[in-house]
């Protein structure tokens, strides 16, 4: 691994902290299970019964019958769809979609792995009391509730459909209790020329074989889009600095760069002991994956944050095995701090760090650490 490769990481494993311990200065990272629950789905809406009047529908024609006739067609939506999902055994989404969330989501709260809850669980548990018994309290919890899903004639065209899908997904803290990010899904199938829309012959034939792909094309899709806006929510989720810095340690435990850099503005720079900045998140994605690969086993704590005029102080102590590729396969510990600007996006500006090189490179060597 290169000096500068080493240097870069070496400071920004400072952000993998976590609460202090007074026995001892350095305690080993907790890593948490995160668990993943999907209460019952409400009923596949399987639309197109509803009264229609020279080929329009009647809710158009007329508010108050229309009116009448949208919630009759809403009832038989759901009575057909009860049909059209037991036979062509369609499976509510969200259990894909959570799995690929918790997956993708995992790094930032550098949880220890993820635990699908398999059981069925009733469509009102949505709180952290509801959820005990069901997910420990040492603990996260992320519940995806899909609100509604099925398939309805297209607006411009009734004899043709699209898919839609809404769910909602909630992340507490079981230990706390507390509700850490929420965040509403929906999908609604675009099509340019209504003509493209398939009928609803087309989707439920040969056992609804139509349907289930684009299910299974809502499920990729889901992931791809909800996972950047709840990494998002989730950075500017923070009440303060200092949750925002203990979000930004634990993205690092997580050992995934990209959660790293998402901390950091679109254009924001790191400086390592005055060398040249990585500016950009690219640049700083790549300066934590060559962290990430050197200390495969790093333990960093997070011991404090100052204020010094318009920056914020960060402070640090890391402790790591040098067992990556090149690696000297030393133990390596010690103690920096960042000066953080904040921007306006509420992310890291410039992060200016220091750290004594002198020390680093004495124990990659294979010196003893000295406890500070």
């Amino acid at each position: 691994m290169n000096r500068s490769a080493t240097a870069c990481a070496v400071l920004l494993l400072a952000a993998a902290g976590t609460a202090v311990s007074g026995e001892d200065p350095a305690p080993a990272f907790r890593k948490r299970p995160l668990y993943v629950v999907a209460p019952d789905a409400s009923g596949l809406q399987a639309g197109g019964l509803g009264k229609t009047v020279a080929g329009m529908p009647a809710v158009f024609l007329c508010p108050l019958c229309g009116g009448l006739a949208a919630i009759i067609t809403h009832g038989l939506a759901l009575e057909d769809g009860e049909k059209v999902a037991k036979d062509g055994s369609l499976v509510d989404p969200a259990i894909a979609i959570s799995e690929g969330l918790a997956k993708d989501f995992c790094p930032m709260l550098a949880c220890s792995e993820v635990r699908i809850v398999g059981e069925k669980l009733p469509r009102h548990v949505n709180s952290p009391g509801e959820l005990r018994g069901i997910v420990p309290s040492d603990a996260y919890a992320m519940v995806i509730r899909t609100n509604a899903w099925g398939f309805n004639p297209l607006m411009s065209k009734m004899n043709r459909y699209r898919v839609f899908y809404h769910a909602s997904v909630v992340l507490f803290d079981m230990d706390t209790g507390r509700r850490l990010s929420r965040r509403k899904l929906s999908y609604s199938e675009k099509f340019e020329n209504a003509d493209d829309a398939p009928t609803r012959e087309d989707l439920l034939a040969n056992d609804g074989a139509l349907l289930k792909q684009k299910l299974r094309t809502i499920e990729s899709h889901a992931v791809d889009e909800f996972a950047p806006t709840w990494r998002d929510r989730w950075i500017e989720g923070a009440t303060d600095v200092r949750e925002f810095a203990e979000r930004y340690t634990s993205a690092w435990c997580g050992q995934d760069p990209a959660a790293v850099a998402a901390f950091f503005s679109q254009n924001g720079s790191l400086t390592i002991n005055d060398g040249e900045p990585a500016v950009g998140r690219a640049a700083i994605e790549e300066v934590a994956r060559s962290f990430m690969h050197a200390f495969p086993d790093m333990v960093v704590q997070f011991d404090g944050l100052g204020r010094r005029r318009d920056r914020y102080v960060y402070r640090w102590t890391f402790t790591g095995t040098n067992t990556g590729p090149d690696g000297s396969g030393a133990a390596v510990r010690i103690s920096g701090r960042e000066q953080w600007s904040i921007g306006a996006d509420g992310r890291i500006l410039t992060s200016l760090g220091s750290f004594d090189e002198a020390e680093y490179q004495r124990q990659l060597r294979g010196a003893t650490p000295v406890r500070n």
